[in-house]
């Protein structure tokens, strides 16, 4: 996203403006009658209001929606209060102050953001918000959504309630601009409800959420995402040991390990510490080492280096070397003198 559009939100979702000059009141009755069938946001008791007399407030709303997330932006002239207590069904809230900033009571605890920080409110939660004037966005995750994910993520079912820590970090800055991203595509047309790119962007979304923001099911996600690194690289040496000998590529392993290259990468550099392809060299040559400790005087090294899956002489005896601090045909000598 350029950074002119990220700077000047007031061009952001122009075309779904639902509220424009209204007052709080408006403002207030407009979201009480919201369903989940018109954006989401809506089925929580609220009490909006000014926090002083100071004149009237014009309030702008424009929302749109991507199937189960749904987008808000909200302009305030002036400083706004809000109360609220959502149920166990509501969804889960995000709010982005892009410009101005807002102080939140959550569950009795004082949260304080400005940008590019935010706030993510869990369903079951009393909160209570007292926002400067400025541009604000919203969006509302719905609670089975998020829920799908996270058992995705886990493997199993999961019971229990998922509660998230009300303060987005400073890491939730790439969880905003993703935000943005997808409200730009949305502005553009390439993102229409119920498209693949629609729950493409959706899905990301609520797994970077996951992953960036402190909740109460870390640990297991954790705990299932160190399972299935090792059962990938446990796939991999499986199918190296069969087919050591045979050409192999990086997406052939990773196809194996039914898992991208990124994440075959990652679960070898944090498990191995060395990538897949180092491991496949690094195994073929412990063959060769194994097949020349019990060679014969009619072994020969380019028979032994094809055994092992090694194409080029040269640099099998350099790769050798390296590893063994010996040369092949030194090796050979030694076993069979």
């Amino acid at each position: 996203m350029s950074s002119k559009r990220e700077l000047d939100p007031s061009q952001l979702l122009s075309e779904y403006c639902v509220l424009r000059d209204a007052t709080i009141a408006q403002f207030d009755a407009f979201v009480g009658s919201m369903d989940a069938s018109r954006g989401g946001f809506g089925g929580v008791p609220s009490d909006v209001r000014r926090p002083s007399d100071h004149g009237a407030i014009k309030i702008e709303l424009r929302v749109t929606s991507l199937g189960r997330i749904d987008f808000g932006l909200v302009h305030c002239s002036g400083p706004m209060s809000a109360e609220s207590t959502r149920d166990a069904s509501s969804p889960y809230l995000l709010q982005f102050p892009l410009t101005g900033g807002a102080t939140y009571v959550v569950e009795g605890r004082p949260v304080s953001v400005a940008a590019p920080h935010g706030v993510v409110i869990s369903p079951s939660t009393q909160s209570r918000r007292v926002g400067k004037p400025g541009w604000y966005l919203a969006i509302a995750i719905q609670r089975q959504f998020v829920r799908e994910r996270l058992e995705s993520r886990v493997g199993s079912k999961v019971t229990g309630p998922l509660t998230f820590d009300p303060l987005l970090p400073p890491g939730s800055t790439e969880l905003r601009n993703y935000a943005l991203l997808t409200v730009e595509a949305i502005d553009r047309g390439y993102a229409p409800r119920g498209s693949t790119l629609a729950s493409t962007l959706e899905q990301g979304l609520v797994d970077m959420l996951l992953d960036v923001q402190s909740h109460s099911r870390v640990e297991e996600i954790v705990l299932a995402e160190a399972k299935l690194r090792s059962n990938r690289v446990q796939m991999v040496r499986e199918m190296v040991e069969r087919k050591f000998a045979e050409p192999l590529r990086l997406e052939d392993l990773a196809r194996a390990a039914d898992c991208s290259v990124r994440a075959l990468q990652t679960a070898f550099t944090e498990l191995c510490g060395i990538q897949p392809m180092e491991f496949v060299r690094r195994h073929r040559l412990s063959r060769a080492r194994e097949m020349l400790d019990s060679a014969t005087p009619e072994t020969r090294i380019m028979e032994v280096a094809r055994g092992a899956g090694f194409t080029n002489p040269s640099r099998f005896a350099a790769a050798y070397e390296e590893m063994f601090g010996e040369l092949p045909s030194d090796t050979l000598r030694r076993v069979v003198r």
